[in-house]
């Protein structure tokens, strides 16, 4: 028998109907919650109070027909055999009595021969084995004439009762009930060839999907049914029953009634995982683990309410979404069908604060979590133990995923748009904020021109503020290099005032950040904290590292850099040091706890040779050098393939080759300085030492293998012409050059070219 992969949680009722969404709270076990949900969403069984299913309460021999009766899609009949006397003990008029009746009638469920059925007796596992059987379509001529053994036998060999172990006369409890139920919604119905959910009455259409929300609106419609087809269109459905959202996420049959009304949802078997994006080709993704998977040029990508082709440009959203998850649909053979990517928060997303710890329990509780929900925190894969207090989390339902963050920024309120009372975005230091609706109680406690600490989720919107002391007024941030501004290394955030105190040479550097008033911030240098990064172990001076920790370096001064070289940025992961072991004290400067006692906030130093800029160095008598106050002083300049640069103050020794990496920063003169020159060994290779490893060049020469960077710099010396990064690479590929590879094997990292001169032959 063919079966779903499970979810978790999520409750039914025997009473009441559910609204779009909801969720109950006493289902343990992941099979029984997910039958209980796509039952619920049927019609079939509803509930005995709000949130409440009572799933060990024994079910009772009326009530068994009231499942059966809904699962036949025969309610419409009830009420006509509701006034009839079949049975001594079932009087007309009772709640059941029609349902009763009805099943009798359909010879799914018969009395007990003396004139009476015991309408509020227990039913049995014997006896609700063989009623499903006849739900089925089999008779005793097909089954057997030994009862009850010859029925359990039948369902055993059906899969419907798999792994039950009870007793033909044990009473059956509601949760198991709804299990077995559940399991013969995917039988074939005898004799017609279909599985039974597709033989409910009602049923007039199935649609294979995969199921984004259960509550979305469109064009001022409210509660509609949000679904990608297997062609990747977008569809919005009516819900003439109200679906759990606990079943987004998932590939499901959609069951319509005659009117294109959602009557229900079936989960189909299949497979989704989850993985953290490095980068995104078109025809291939590649993990932050370094894994690789090729993606089909028929798959999908949705982000938010739309979808489009991998290969037409859904790869470039997915590119863009570099240290985020995204979930994979794949299909039987194991091929991506379709890429979920998150479509974060909106006004009505219903959010979390882990006031109490065990924080994971905190965020269950609050948002009805399935069991075993996939986990994020600050959009790279984490689990339980990663999350603390104060962090804010969310429920990312078509992604089946938790989502939380610990971004923050304290600061003073300046403005509320339209009002604090119901703020749909705050200005804090310069920056404005988008704010949740779930906010606004928080919110209240504040006035403009307070100090406050706003929570963030991980797509940077308000969801609650403190104006308690709590929380470090001081932030991690990256000072821009004119010194007007600065970017927070958690968020990206960047704040602005009138006025930013700081030394001169920490301009383009990591600081600590403090808002002193409205309009003034004061950037500090952080307090050196060293130690030995152990990247097998994941720890840095014996604290784990946080499933999100971000990292940049600089040489000790000047400016920071992403570990890949970009100025003034920090990088998502520690994927650049990839082949290392370890990184040794003298090449951490600092590090940052976040409230799980994790590493979060990495600052190296001249560790990977990406603080460089490589090219050709010129050196200048100090009568042609740069003027500072009226002296003239030694001067150089970098030639590269952005150019020849501005004249800069040489203070370092003169180079023993042309070709150098060079570190800068700025002066207070409005020019920079060379602090350092990294020396570069010169390799004469040829075209055929070159191979490609997934998007990465490397070198073979002799035993040793260099990696070429993806910003290699390529000096073609016959037109005395620059280009950079690995496509111009290829070009020079055909043989007709001679090429040296100039080598940086001064870092702590493997060898890397970053020069190639190219002579032509």
């Amino acid at each position: 028998m063919k079966r779903l992969f499970c979810l978790t949680l999520a409750l039914f009722s025997l009473f009441a109907v559910l609204p779009a969404g909801a969720v109950f709270a006493d289902v343990e076990g992941e099979e029984t919650a997910l039958a209980a949900e796509t039952l619920a969403g049927l019609g079939i069984l509803t509930g005995t109070g709000e949130s409440a299913f009572s799933p060990d309460r024994t079910l009772t021999r009326a009530e068994t027909c009231a499942l059966l009766v809904r699962a036949m899609g025969l309610e419409e009949q009830v009420e006509s055999h509701a006034r009839r006397t079949l049975y001594a003990d079932v009087p007309a008029g009772a709640w059941y009595s029609g349902h009763v009746n009805l099943a009798g009638s359909e010879k799914v469920m018969s009395g007990y021969g003396d004139g009476t059925f015991g309408p509020d007796d227990p039913v049995t596992f014997a006896q609700y084995t063989t009623i499903l059987l006849r739900l089925l379509g089999y008779t005793a001529a097909e089954i057997g004439s030994v009862w009850p053994d010859d029925s359990l036998d039948f369902a055993k060999k059906l899969g419907i009762t798999e792994g039950v172990a009870l007793t033909a006369d044990r009473p059956l409890s509601r949760g198991e009930a709804a299990l077995l139920l559940f399991r013969t919604l995917f039988e074939i119905k005898n004799g017609t060839g279909r599985p039974f959910y597709e033989s409910i009455a009602g049923v007039a259409t199935v649609e294979e999907a995969i199921l984004l929300a259960v509550d979305a609106e469109r064009g001022g419609e409210h509660g509609l049914a949000m679904v990608c087809l297997p062609e990747g269109g977008i569809t919005w459905y009516r819900q003439a029953t109200p679906q759990s959202e606990l079943l987004t996420g998932r590939v499901v049959q959609l069951l319509l009634d005659g009117s294109g009304a959602v009557i229900g949802v079936i989960p189909e078997s299949g497979g989704t995982g989850e993985l953290e994006i490095r980068s995104a080709t078109a025809g291939e993704l590649t993990g932050a683990d370094g894994s690789r998977r090729r993606i089909p040029s028929t798959a999908f990508v949705i982000a938010g309410d739309a979808a489009e082709r991998y290969t037409a440009g859904g790869y470039l959203k997915v590119a863009a979404r570099k240290g985020e998850t995204v979930r994979l649909f794949f299909d039987e053979d194991g091929a991506v069908t379709h890429l979920v990517l998150s479509s974060g928060t909106d006004a009505d997303t219903a959010v979390a604060i882990a006031d109490a710890a065990p924080a994971y329990t905190a965020f269950a509780q609050a948002l009805s979590l399935p069991e075993g929900v996939s986990i994020t925190k600050n959009n790279a894969p984490a689990t339980a133990a990663d999350l603390a207090k104060n962090d804010v989390g969310y429920y990312d339902a078509a992604a089946g995923t938790l989502r939380v963050s610990d971004r923050r920024v304290t600061g003073f309120l300046t403005a509320a748009s339209p009002s604090l009372a119901a703020a749909e975005t705050v200005t804090i230091q310069g920056a404005e904020l988008p704010v949740l609706a779930g906010a606004w109680d928080s919110l209240k406690d504040c006035g403009i021109g307070d100090r406050v600490t706003l929570l963030l989720t991980d797509d940077n919107k308000v969801a609650a503020a403190s104006r308690s002391g709590s929380f470090s007024p001081s932030m991690p941030a990256i000072l821009a290099t004119d010194g007007r501004s600065v970017t927070l290394c958690d968020s990206g955030i960047t704040l602005k005032a009138d006025t930013i105190t700081c030394r001169p040479e920490a301009k383009g550097s990591l600081v600590l950040v403090t808002a002193t008033d409205a309009s003034e911030l004061r950037c500090t240098a952080p307090t050196e904290t060293s130690g030995v990064v152990d990247l097998r172990a994941g720890t840095v001076d014996g604290h784990s590292l946080a499933p999100a920790v971000r990292a940049c370096e600089w040489i000790g001064s000047g400016h920071v850099y992403s570990l890949e070289g970009e100025q003034g940025q920090t990088s998502p992961d520690l994927t650049a040091l990839a082949g290392l072991d370890r990184v040794a004290a003298s090449g951490v400067s600092w590090y940052r706890l976040n409230g799980a006692g994790q590493v979060d906030l990495l600052l190296l130093k001249d560790v990977t040779g990406s603080c460089y800029r490589y090219g050709a160095i010129t050196t200048y008598p100090a009568e042609e050098g740069v003027s500072t106050g009226g002296d003239k002083n030694p001067a150089a300049s970098l030639e590269n393939s952005g150019g020849i640069s501005a004249r800069l103050l040489f203070t370092v020794s003169s180079p023993n080759t042309r070709y150098v990496g060079m570190a800068t920063a700025s002066t207070e003169y409005g020019f920079d300085r060379i602090l350092r020159l990294r020396p570069l060994e010169r390799v004469s290779v040829s075209a055929d030492n070159f191979v490609l490893s997934g998007d990465t060049w490397q070198i073979r020469a002799g035993d040793r293998i260099l990696s070429v960077s993806q910003s290699v710099e390529i000096h073609m010396t016959g037109p005395d012409l620059w280009l950079s990064g690995s496509d111009s690479l290829t070009a020079l590929l055909d043989g007709s050059h001679d090429l040296t590879a100039w080598v940086d094997t001064t870092g702590k990292t493997l060898a890397q070219v970053r020069i190639l001169q190219a002579t032509p032959r």
